[in-house]
């Protein structure tokens, strides 16, 4: 049996153009989504839903953050950086070296920390790492790594694998380089030299201490670094001087010899080298994310545009309102009538004025 859903003959006008028209006027397009306002409040209360979804589901976020600035003043010489700078134009007639780039170690620090480099680093002592931070994808029971299970990794598997793109791998200290890239957050503080570092995680007491090895780590990277260099540049001209018997030559040398002692002793393994910290890493006491009133504001904007798109379209297709076929089975029929109820056009709606 077959019910239509039919409207008035003035309702009928509103979709007829005759040959003086050159379109649907606003007003028309206002009339046709109000007599279908069940699809606009349909669609709303989807978007909420899937909302709520968004809200309830997920783990809650926490910001941990930490705030760093350099340890060491650009005009500040004993670091690493500006002794290449000061030793780079009598270096480059002694050993042929060509001047160097004016690259502090704070800038180090800052690339440092998001490298596979020192990822591989943090994974070797910190166990928990690849689990915290891909825990979509950890299984504590069995203590492996396995596909996450959301309706997007699927999809995103379901296009990889169509397109014959590489298959899922398990978390890698490069992968985890990769993430810090793309999640971690890295704000200069009124324009200064400081920059708060943060990312988001369900586990604040391990992202407190993640941001403390990350910090640590890459700071020893880089004093150990100018270690090694100042070293090799101590021994170098050392060499030189014991096999050097002119007298400016020497001079010139004991001068940069004393310089790079100078900068040997400053080289404190008790202190921080590339990066001082001036806000320890700390954790926000509510969870960040997900917020529910960002979420439910956008599904409630989403929804309405979506709705009355939807209710547009449906005007196109069923200007006269929609056909409901029953069925048989009981869930389909419950279904059907559902859409036949949204689909209806409410006749009493005031067709537009031409």
């Amino acid at each position: 049996m077959t019910r239509n859903l039919q409207n008035s003959p003035a309702d009928r006008d509103i979709y007829a153009v005759t040959d003086d028209e050159s379109g649907l006027s606003i007003k028309q397009f206002m009339t046709a989504i109000r007599q279908r306002s069940r699809i606009v409040w349909a669609t709303v209360l989807l978007c909420l839903l899937i909302g709520a979804a968004l809200i309830v589901l997920p783990p809650p976020q926490y910001t941990v953050a930490f705030i760093a600035y350099p340890a060491q003043s650009d005009s500040d010489k004993s670091g690493l950086s500006g002794t290449l700078s000061s030793l780079a134009a009598p270096l480059a007639g002694l050993i042929g070296s060509s001047a160097t780039s004016d690259v502090q170690p704070f800038d180090l620090y800052m690339q440092l920390i998001m490298s596979p480099r020192l990822t591989q680093q943090l994974v070797a002592i910190d166990k928990d790492a690849l689990p915290k931070i891909f825990y979509k994808e950890w299984d504590p029971v069995t203590q492996k790594f396995y596909p996450p299970h959301d309706p997007l990794s699927i999809t995103v598997r379901a296009f990889d694998y169509v397109f014959g793109l590489p298959a899922y791998e398990p978390p890698t200290p490069a992968r985890l380089a990769t993430w810090l890239s793309d999640y971690l957050t890295i704000t200069p503080i009124n324009s200064t030299s400081m920059n708060q570092i943060s990312f988001l995680t369900p586990y604040p007491a391990f992202g407190n201490r993640f941001l403390k090895e990350m910090s640590s780590l890459a700071d020893g990277i880089i004093r150990d670094e100018a270690l090694k260099l100042t070293d090799i540049q101590i021994a170098y001209l050392e060499n030189k001087l014991a096999q050097t018997q002119t007298v400016d030559y020497r001079a010139t040398l004991l001068s940069l010899l004393s310089q790079e002692e100078t900068t040997r002793m400053s080289i404190n393994k008790d202190l921080p080298y590339a990066a001082a910290v001036l806000q320890g890493s700390y954790a926000t006491d509510l969870p960040t994310w997900p917020n529910a009133l960002a979420i439910t504001a956008i599904a409630l904007v989403v929804g309405f545009i979506m709705g009355a798109f939807a209710a547009l379209t449906a005007a196109m297709i069923w200007p006269l309102g929609a056909q409901v076929v029953p069925s048989r089975y009981r869930v389909v029929t419950v279904y059907r009538r559902a859409m036949g109820y949204i689909l209806t056009v409410d006749n009493k709606v005031p067709v537009a004025a031409e």
